[in-house]
């Protein structure tokens, strides 16, 4: 498509100054709970946690100091009285694309955690699709961001793929891209229709591996009345990672089969 989108002035302060876009639309395997689909086991001793990505994986945007959405998954955990103890590793990056995650994935400590991991969690792709909208801000088109996408999916799939040869039995969460400019910029709805092609990218990767699950936290961001943004206007904020924190919870406790009262 050859339309251009004209953004407002200060598309250049969100723009220059955030480092991770995310935005989700499908929800590939749900996250809640049914009574009638639990089968339960054992009370659990140990879960052995590892978080990897960006930004908000780091907890950028987060004033109580919880390291976001990571560190309540584990205080959710932790109150399960199925589970004895919960360890948590966290390599969140700020800035971090696939690239980045790629390179990280060969550090010695990065391979040894990994291995431990009976859960491991995932945010990534926010910063590659925030690099494309940075080098075409002047002229905004659909194609530079389907180009890329291709090439974030085959980047998405050696993600995976070196994650499963260092481990194949631990529970793996993506949790897809949000768009943080439904408020700013309300009349650029491409943006939507760009962040749901890279999350249906995302998706259809993670529907391949059986013990992985994709979790969609794009409708927490379009809820009325709540402010659910950062003071940067871009990433979480306290009350967002908690929702979100909350959906991953959930589809841990679905997926690994502990009682949750």
């Amino acid at each position: 498509m050859n339309k251009k989108w004209i953004f407002f002035p200060f598309i250049f302060l969100i723009l220059f100054g955030c480092s991770a876009l995310k935005v989700n639309l499908l929800s590939d395997k749900t996250s809640s709970l049914k009574e009638k689909d639990r089968v339960y086991v054992a009370v659990q001793k140990k879960l052995k946690m590892v978080a990897i990505g960006d930004s908000l994986t780091e907890g950028i945007g987060d004033k109580e100091g919880k390291n976001g959405y990571v560190g309540r998954v584990q205080e959710l955990l932790e109150q399960n009285e199925y589970i004895k103890e919960v360890e948590t590793v966290n390599f969140g990056v700020k800035g971090y694309k696939t690239t980045n995650l790629l390179n990280m994935l060969n550090k010695d400590d990065v391979k040894k955690e990994l291995a431990d991991a009976d859960i491991i969690v995932l945010t990534i792709g926010a910063n590659d699709l925030m690099k494309v909208m940075k080098s075409n801000i002047f002229s905004l088109t659909y194609e530079p961001f389907r180009k890329e996408r291709e090439n974030y999916q085959e980047r998405l799939k050696d993600i995976f793929h070196v994650i499963r040869s260092y481990n194949k039995h631990a529970n793996l969460y993506y949790i897809g891209l949000y768009n943080p400019f439904q408020l700013t910029l309300p009349d650029v709805p491409e943006i939507d229709v760009i962040v749901q092609e890279w999350n249906e990218t995302s998706a259809e990767l993670v529907a391949k591996d059986s013990k992985a699950t994709y979790v969609s936290i794009v409708d927490i961001f379009t809820q009325d009345g709540e402010r659910l943004l950062s003071d940067d206007e871009f990433h979480p904020n306290e009350k967002a990672y908690t929702y979100i924190a909350e959906r991953v919870y959930e589809a841990i406790i679905r997926d690994r089969k502990i009682k949750h009262e």
